[in-house]
C-alpha cells in the first residue's frame, strides 16, 4: 500500500513566517533549497515532504518556510548554508537551534524534527518540555542514531533541570550500554582524570 501525500502550506517570507511563529507560538522550519538542479533537494520535495507523517508534523508543530538559495542568496549566507538541502529549525527571531544538512528519508526526517523540538526547548530552558520530547525520541526511535542522540540530550536536560550529575551520569550510562559503538556515547563516555600520585 503507498504513502498517503499531501502537502506542505509553504511560507516564501522569511518576514511573514517570524510572524506567523510569533502568533501560533511554533518554531519555525527552514529548507533551503536548490531544487530542481540539487537531486537531494528533488528527492525531499518529491518523497519526504509529500509523505503525510512529514507533512502532519511539520504543519502540527512548525511554521515551514522554503527559501530558493539561488533566489535569496543573502538569506542562506546569512544563516551559513553551504550545502543543499540544509533544514534549519530557527525560533520567531530567526535563531538557529538545530540544522539537518542533506537528504533524508521520511521516516528519518521525522525523528530529526521530533529531536529539533527538544533541542528547541532545551535551548529556551524549558526542561521539562526537553525531557519529555528526548524521552518520546528515544522510545519511539529506539535502535536508531537519532535516539542516540536523544539520550545523550535527555541526560543533559535532566542535569540542567535537577543540578544532580547522578541524573545525567544514569542516562548517559544507558547510552553507553544501549548504543556501545555511537558517536554519542563515545561523548558520553568521558574518562575520568587519574588521581594524582601519592607523595
Amino acid at each position: 500500500m503507498a504513502a498517503r501525500r499531501i502537502s506542505i502550506d509553504w511560507e516564501t517570507s522569511l518576514d511573514r513566517a517570524k510572524d506567523w511563529a510569533r502568533q501560533e507560538k511554533k518554531s519555525m522550519l527552514l529548507d533551503f533549497s536548490a531544487a530542481p538542479m540539487c537531486g537531494g533537494c528533488a528527492a525531499m520535495d518529491a518523497v519526504t515532504y509529500p509523505d503525510a507523517h512529514v507533512a502532519e508534523f511539520i504543519s502540527k508543530h512548525y511554521v515551514p518556510v522554503k527559501i530558493k538559495v539561488k533566489d535569496r542568496p543573502d538569506i542562506a549566507a546569512g544563516y551559513d548554508v553551504n550545502w543543499t538541502p540544509s533544514v534549519l529549525i530557527a525560533d520567531e527571531s530567526g535563531r538557529t537551534h538545530s540544522r539537518i544538512e542533506g537528504y533524508v528519508p521520511a521516516e528519518d526526517f521525522v525523528a530529526h524534527l521530533s529531536l529539533a523540538l527538544g533541542r528547541y526547548e532545551l535551548d529556551r530552558q524549558q526542561f521539562q518540555r526537553a525531557i519529555h520530547q528526548f524521552q518520546e525520541v528515544s522510545q519511539r526511535h529506539r535502535g536508531t542514531e537519532t535516539a542516540a542522540q536523544a539520550l545523550y540530550w535527555l541526560g543533559v536536560a535532566r542535569f540542567k533541570d535537577s543540578k544532580d550529575q547522578a541524573q545525567l551520569r544514569a542516562t548517559w550510562n544507558l547510552l553507553i550500554d544501549d548504543y556501545p559503538v555511537s558517536e554519542w556515547s563515545k561523548r558520553a563516555n568521558i574518562p575520568r582524570a587519574p588521581a594524582a600520585a601519592a607523595s
